[in-house]
């Protein structure tokens, strides 16, 4: 849909509206329109906002008042299957906030990324320092042996000392014999699961 054919379509729909309201109640709504500064009023945004608002209002049986058209914004926006309209902001960006100086004013991004470089600011450690990657740093990573972290679990496995002692001589034994991962694995899960069967 154009704008023009969008405009016409909502400014038939409000004229409809505000054709069965009384005078004093189209001039609360203009007054409140008026005192609304973040709500879109102009062109078919604006018409769509009215519509949206006063529609809700009577559909409701509400009074048309200032009170009530507040809670229908706030309702329509939450509720509402029509979109509520707002005016584009500016983005502000000064010198000073809230009467205090914003010091990320005039900062270029090399400021900022030299800042995250340094490892120590004013004697502190930076801990959002990010330290450059070097081709000797990088390690490629062994692929992981399941049955090795298997067999790390099952060492774990002990509630006593002699326990203990008994696993990791089983383990020691199938390393010094050259037992592959799941060969130790699988004794060490004898001797646990034996232990849990009350053996």
């Amino acid at each position: 849909m154009s704008t023009t054919t969008e405009m016409n379509a909502y400014e038939t729909e409000v004229r409809e509206i505000l054709g069965k309201l009384q005078q004093s109640e189209r001039d609360v709504i203009a007054d409140w329109l008026n005192h609304q500064h973040r709500l879109e009023t102009d062109q078919w945004k604006g018409f769509s906002n009215c519509s949206v608002l006063v529609s809700w209002l009577l559909q409701r049986g509400f009074a048309i008042s200032s009170q009530n058209l507040s809670t229908a914004l706030g309702n329509c926006q939450t509720n509402g299957k029509r979109r509520i309209y707002w005016k584009e902001l500016p983005k502000e960006r000064s010198e000073f906030v809230a009467g205090r100086r914003n010091h990320s004013v005039g900062e270029t991004d090399n400021q900022k990324a030299s800042v995250n470089e340094r490892e120590y600011i004013n004697g502190r450690r930076n801990h959002a320092a990010v330290k450059p990657i070097t081709d000797q740093e990088v390690m490629p990573t062994p692929p992981v042996d399941a049955w090795k972290q298997i067999t790390e679990s099952y060492l774990k496995q002990w509630r006593t000392h002699g326990q203990r002692a008994t696993l990791q001589a089983e383990y020691d034994r199938g390393i010094a014999t050259g037992k592959s991962w799941r060969e130790i694995g699988a004794a060490l899960s004898r001797i646990v699961k034996s232990w849990q069967q009350g053996r």
